[in-house]
């Protein structure tokens, strides 16, 4: 019966081992105040490691947007925002330097919220990792929305 003591405690010791430092974030948004729930996300991702990585950012916006309220719109329904969001990745030697802009535009293609969310990590290690790094870096980009315009700040 003591087993069960040491063994939870073990296991939560691997269990945290096994959790990945991600480096912090830095987001910077502008925004017009609108108030904005169903969006449709459009994504493209540059300098992709593989095409499978564009739908990794889309889900993680996605997955973002949904925890803030956002809804993507029943079928049939029209359009009436529409989230165009931009991931790129660049090897600086060692370094990985990720990006991710979403712009929020109205059914007229007006601008009324810009959010871009930075962040390096070092290359092979787990936070490079598309998934990874796509789910920080929506997260970061989506806390406290619509954020302060014209303020940058950084996410840990």
């Amino acid at each position: 019966m003591n087993w069960r003591i040491p063994l939870s405690a073990g296991m939560a010791a691997i269990l945290a081992s096994c959790a990945v430092p991600l480096p912090p974030v830095s987001v910077t948004r502008t925004h017009l105040g609108t108030q904005i729930v169903t969006v449709r996300i459009d994504s493209q991702v540059t300098n992709a490691s593989a095409p499978a990585e564009s739908l990794t950012y889309t889900a993680a916006l996605a997955n973002a947007m949904g925890r803030k309220g956002f809804t993507p719109p029943a079928m049939g329904d029209p359009v009436t925002w529409v989230a165009k969001a931009e991931a790129t990745r660049s090897n600086l030697g060692g370094t990985i330097a990720l990006k991710l802009r979403v712009r929020l535009l109205d059914a007229k293609q007006m601008q009324v919220w810009d959010g871009t969310a930075t962040t390096t990590a070092r290359v092979n290690s787990p936070a490079a990792q598309p998934g990874l790094a796509a789910e920080k870096l929506a997260d970061a980009l989506f806390a406290d929305f619509p954020g302060e315009s014209g303020r940058t700040i950084t996410i840990p």
